[in-house]
């Protein structure tokens, strides 16, 4: 409401009349204006509350004297060095790591190389083995007959022995060739292998001397294991002597007697000597 006043003539003041529009117009004015203020004033404080925590927000309250956080900077400073320090470590791991593979790499690409030549040298000593094996057990078969006969015997017996020597030497050598793939200690060859053996000639002496002796020998190297051989030679009859004694050579030896010359005497069978004691004989 708006209130006019007006003057009489007399300067007295006439009564005012207000009037309804000119009261509220300013009223609604100051509300409408208070209003909008608290309005606008609610929408910052909700504005400042929800960026009150907001990382911008707690660097704003950070004093801004242009110094840096000292214990910050050393902590992370020390978190750093801490960083690098554990990284040098595992990086040294690392090449100790790969060196030790490498090393295992080349190891076993030795131990492979080692043991192919290794499988290569018995294979080798295998095959020779076996075929000397059969070499020497078929030939002495085959000899059996031939080492009977008697003086020329002899000579079969020293050639399958020379060749028995001969073969075990191969043997032996061989086996050192595997020994040494193998990287084990060799065996010596030069028992085998500088064996000497007699001819004819000192076979034959030897027997004629003493052929029991040889033959107690030759009985204990083959009785070793296994009872072969009787320890006392064999008796053979006078006529199994004569009948393959002249299967040979047609007729047996008649020695002439030194006191009658032209005197021909049938051969008796010879005497047996003492029998010795069998020599001990040790495994080679």
């Amino acid at each position: 409401m708006m209130a006019k006043g007006t003057l009489n003539r007399g300067g007295n003041a006439a009564a005012t009349k207000v009037e309804p529009n000119a009261i509220d117009s300013p009223v609604r004015k100051c509300r409408g204006s208070h209003q909008s203020t608290g309005f606008r004033a609610l929408i910052v404080a909700i504005g400042l509350s929800l960026t009150a925590n907001s990382p911008w927000a707690q660097d704003a309250r950070a004093p801004t004297t242009g110094i840096p956080d000292a214990d910050a900077g050393l902590a992370n400073l020390e978190d750093y060095v801490a960083l690098e320090k554990r990284n040098g470590d595992l990086e040294a791991r690392i090449q100790v790591l790969e060196k030790s593979e490498k090393d295992l790499k080349a190891s076993l690409a030795q131990q492979k190389q080692a043991l192919q030549t290794a499988t290569s040298a018995a294979k080798r000593f295998s095959d020779d083995w076996a075929r000397r094996a059969f070499s020497h057990a078929s030939r002495h078969v085959a000899g059996m007959a031939a080492v009977s006969i008697p003086y020329i015997g002899a000579d079969v017996a020293v050639v399958m022995t020379t060749l028995d020597v001969r073969e075990a030497c191969e043997s032996a050598k061989a086996l050192n060739e595997m020994n040494r793939a193998m990287k084990l200690e060799p065996v010596d060859e030069t028992k085998v292998c500088a064996i000497k053996i007699a001819n004819r000639e000192q076979v034959i002496d030897h027997v004629i001397k003493n052929w029991r002796t040889a033959y107690a020998v030759a009985a204990a190297w083959a009785n070793q294991n296994e009872a072969m051989l009787p320890a006392e030679p064999p008796q053979v009859s006078y006529a199994r002597v004569n009948e393959l004694w002249t299967a040979v050579y047609g007729a047996m030896p008649r020695p002439v007697s030194p006191s009658i010359p032209g005197l021909s005497i049938s051969p008796t069978p010879p005497t047996s000597p003492t029998p010795p004691v069998p020599p001990s004989i040790r495994r080679p």
